[in-house]
Order: structure tokens, then sequence, then C-alpha cells
């Protein structure tokens, strides 16, 4: 009776752990030994959706590797954005249907650490 009694609770808990904090919700400051990137960023992924209301212009996209159109941001048009698995995700930046940026963000396992590698293809910086 007992062991039926703990499956029934850990089946009832089971919703909430799956609306749980992703490892990339927070506050990332840069590395201060690097200061070509002086602000924070915060970034949120819950229920499908990136969020990072802190970027130039904020923005919510839906991370389900689909292009979603950005408003004001002057170098590209379209975002998409991909889960690769629980630590790992890719962002494409199209201006115009072209692919001018391509992202790869990793948080380390302990959490504590987030990673970006960045390729940016013909843009000019103003």
């Amino acid at each position: 009776m007992k062991k039926a009694q703990a499956l029934w609770i850990g089946l009832l808990l089971l919703p909430a752990l799956c609306f749980g904090q992703s490892a990339f919700d927070g506050t990332w400051r840069p590395d201060p030994q690097r200061p070509s990137h002086p602000k924070t960023e915060t970034a949120l992924l819950a229920n499908g959706e990136y969020q990072c209301p802190t970027c130039t212009p904020p923005y919510t996209a839906k991370a389900d590797g689909h292009d979603q159109p950005i408003q004001g941001h002057p170098y590209f048009d379209t975002i998409t954005i991909s889960i690769v698995d629980d630590h790992t995700i890719t962002k494409i930046g199209k201006k115009d249907g072209r692919v001018v940026a391509d992202t790869k963000v990793t948080v380390a396992a302990d959490g504590a650490t987030k990673t970006e590698v960045q390729t940016i293809i013909g843009i000019r910086w103003s």
C-alpha cells in the first residue's frame, strides 16, 4: 500500500518538475577579463520560449527551430532558437533570409558559467 501511495505522489509531482527552471534561466555576467561585452544578460528558457529582456532590442522567440520575426534589431529580422539539449541551444540570426549570425550557447552542468560561441557573417558594424 505504501509503495502505491509513493507512486501516486511521485506521479502527481511529475508535472511540477516539467515546469521547473532550465539551465539558461538567470542573469549572466560577462568575464571581467574580457571587457568587450560589459553589460549583464538575463535569459529565460521556459515553456518552449526563449526570452532575452536585456538584449538590445529585448525579444521573446519560440524555441522551436523555426524562423521567428524580430522587430527593431539593426542586424537581423528573424531569429531561430533551437534546443540541442538541457544545457545547449543554438541561435541563428537572419537578415532578408540570409544567415548573418550563428551562435551556440552552452551552460555548464553546474550552472555556474555560460559560454557563447558566435560566428558573424557579412555584418558591417557601425
